[in-house]
């Protein structure tokens, strides 16, 4: 609840299924939170009446089986039914005032095979857009983190990224893999983040503080005319991100 009221609004959760059926958030070996209490607090702020659009998309499974997978969607669906996008179109492709509507969504989406092939109501499929199988995707972003703990290097690889983005999903070329080629990528993600075996917040105060630097190095739109969409971050609270991003858009 605290990072929504931050401003953010699209969250990586994984989820770990322990023994006794219970759902964790996880990254790697570090547990975090039962997912009943993301769930509440993403309910609590919806009650707020706050008319915003958050994305959950779920990915890196652990512990789960078909039975699982069904429970899973069941917990979700049971906690924020009312404000589940209903369907339709894929979101990428609803203006976001036709989508809201006057009243806050919750778009889920969730990155494993069990969903494209056991539809959910409100469970939509998420695809990574250098993955093979981006033509089930409901929302395809390219998010390609730098994987090293070098601000510079980070910041280097980050942009060269935004401005080679071209709109367009450009999957593994392996021909043993029959990737889809050609189909539209929804969202470019900016991974401000660095990573370091240990000690997050120790390496994340330098992407943190030079975010808004960095993005003013970039053009936004880029020259495929593509813009930023998400800007992914550890501790958000450290790195204004909502003033970056009112300014990439125009609005300060």
């Amino acid at each position: 609840h605290g990072q929504l009221s931050h401003g953010s609004r699209y969250f990586d959760l994984r989820p770990r299924r322990s023994g006794g059926g219970t759902v964790y958030i996880c990254h790697g070996e570090i547990q975090g939170p039962p997912l009943a209490e993301v769930l509440d607090d993403v309910k609590r702020f919806m009650q707020e009446e706050n008319g915003e659009l958050v994305i959950l998309k779920f990915s890196h499974f652990d512990g789960f089986d078909d039975q699982g997978y069904a429970e899973l969607a069941e917990q979700v669906t049971g906690a924020l039914r009312d404000w589940l996008y209903p369907g339709g179109a894929r979101l990428a492709e609803v203006p976001l005032g036709d989508l809201l509507g006057g009243k806050g969504v919750v778009y889920v989406v969730m990155d494993t095979t069990y969903y494209a092939e056991n539809r959910t109501p409100g469970i939509y499929v998420y695809r990574d857009s250098t993955k093979c199988n981006v033509k089930k995707g409901d929302l395809r972003v390219l998010d390609l983190y730098s994987n090293t703990t070098s601000y510079p290097e980070m910041e280097q690889q980050q942009l060269q990224l935004f401005a080679d983005f071209d709109g367009i999903c450009h999957p593994d070329e392996d021909p043993a893999k029959a990737c889809d080629q050609g189909e539209t990528c929804d969202l470019f993600l900016l991974s401000w983040t660095l990573t370091p075996v240990s000690g997050v917040w120790l390496w994340a105060q330098d992407a943190d503080r030079n975010l808004a630097a960095g993005v003013q190095k970039t053009a936004n739109p880029n020259g495929h005319g593509r813009r930023i969409n998400v800007v992914f971050l550890d501790y958000v609270q450290y790195a204004r991100p909502v003033d970056v991003c009112l300014c990439l858009n125009g609005l300060a």
